[in-house]
């Protein structure tokens, strides 16, 4: 017998998701928004956080992990970023808030040469609020 679910998930943001994160996500955050004061920045991406999960219930808000930049942790991530620079195309489907993609352009990609897409246009704009500081 299966039962249904029919509650929403709650939001939950207890406080440890933002120390959980690795020292190196932050790090580039701070870089990338120019901003030094990490109450700021920590209050900042909860705010857009909250904003995604408003949207879709994704335990990656919750937790913070849309960006702990998965991708550049890859050991074939400097590879990408040489085939990128050779002129290679990439398509990040399901880019969400374009966080990979904005690292990649970050850690040397020519940005010409990646595209992301999402089915949620929402998480778009909120990609663009996110590094906007």
């Amino acid at each position: 017998m299966s039962h249904r679910v029919t509650e929403r998930p709650v939001w939950d943001l207890d406080g440890h998701a933002w120390e959980d994160l690795p020292v190196g996500a932050k790090v580039f955050l701070c870089s990338y928004i120019q901003d030094e004061a990490s109450e700021n920045l920590e209050s900042h991406v909860k705010r857009i956080a909250k904003a995604g999960w408003d949207r879709v219930q994704y335990p990656c808000f919750g937790m913070l992990s849309f960006v702990d930049f998965d991708l550049s942790r890859s050991p074939v991530y400097q590879e990408i970023i040489s085939r990128l620079r050779m002129s290679s195309i990439m398509l990040d489907l399901g880019c969400g808030f374009g966080q990979d993609i904005r690292r990649l352009v970050y850690d040397g990609a020519p940005a010409e040469n990646i595209f992301g897409l999402d089915k949620e246009e929402k998480f778009i704009e909120l990609g663009f609020n996110l590094f906007s500081g």
